[in-house]
């Protein structure tokens, strides 16, 4: 039982507008970003700023919210957090694991066609994965799941918009990577992604859905490491002081998988 009832909600219609504008942001910014600069590292680091940075001044300037507050109840009851959380960091690595395995198996072209916005250089890619696979996760969640989910009203209508523009830039930047036919498939995907991590917050709490978070970004984590290093083998890239020589983009047309 909560000690404490989730924040209520009175906004007003400019208050609407900014939350609406700043959930629709990403759409645009971050494909722009990658566009741009081809690089990952630097648009994912302007894009957590952002989620960072505006609640802090809707808080300070239109809503005048102690932050504190958004995390009352949240961090209640962690070990059974954490073992829940757990679990289903490493049920969903596996499975996403056994279902990259399977679609090498049955469809390894698709690989061809990916368009990786990265440097090939070791302590960058480092740095991308733990961006992408610690800090993301805790960073999303705090502005989707807590921020969001707190200052909107508690009901089903506004937890569909907010998932739904949850994967609406998934649909720009996997796009970007995999093409746009697996950029509507990873946004439906997304889109359920956000659903239960949004119940697994309410249900468990915010440690639990960080934790589920991290689970799906380590194994996206895990499955371009494996391309990046298979194609890196294909080419006689196998030692970490190679990784400075250049930081073109791989040719994936020319690998076997």
């Amino acid at each position: 039982m909560k000690l404490f009832p989730d924040l209520p909600c009175s906004l007003t219609h400019f208050q609407h507008i900014v939350l609406l504008l700043s959930q629709i942001s990403p759409c645009f910014y971050a494909p722009y970003l990658l566009q741009k600069t081809n690089d990952a590292f630097f648009t994912l680091t302007i894009f957590e700023i952002c989620l960072l940075i505006f609640p802090y001044l809707f808080c300070q300037l239109l809503q005048h919210q102690k932050k504190r507050e958004f995390f009352l109840n949240e961090l209640e009851n962690r070990p059974k957090q954490i073992s829940v959380g757990m679990i289903t960091l490493f049920g969903i690595m596996i499975a996403m694991l056994i279902a990259y395995a399977g679609v090498l198996e049955f469809k390894s072209s698709w690989i061809s066609q990916l368009n990786l916005p990265m440097k090939f250089e070791l302590f960058y890619l480092l740095a991308l994965g733990v961006l992408f696979g610690i800090i993301n996760p805790v960073v999303e969640e705090i502005y989707w799941r807590i921020f969001l989910a707190k200052t909107y009203p508690d009901d089903k209508k506004h937890r569909l918009l907010i998932n739904t523009f949850y994967a609406s830039y998934h649909f720009f930047v996997v796009g970007y990577i995999f093409g746009w036919k697996l950029g509507i498939l990873g946004a439906c995907a997304v889109f359920v992604l956000g659903l239960i991590l949004d119940m697994l917050r309410r249900k468990v709490g915010l440690i639990a859905a960080i934790l589920l978070h991290m689970g799906v970004d380590f194994g996206v984590v895990m499955v371009f490491a494996d391309i990046i290093f298979k194609a890196m083998g294909e080419i006689g890239v196998r030692t970490p002081a190679i990784f400075k020589e250049d930081n073109m983009p791989l040719d994936f047309h020319s690998f076997n998988y």
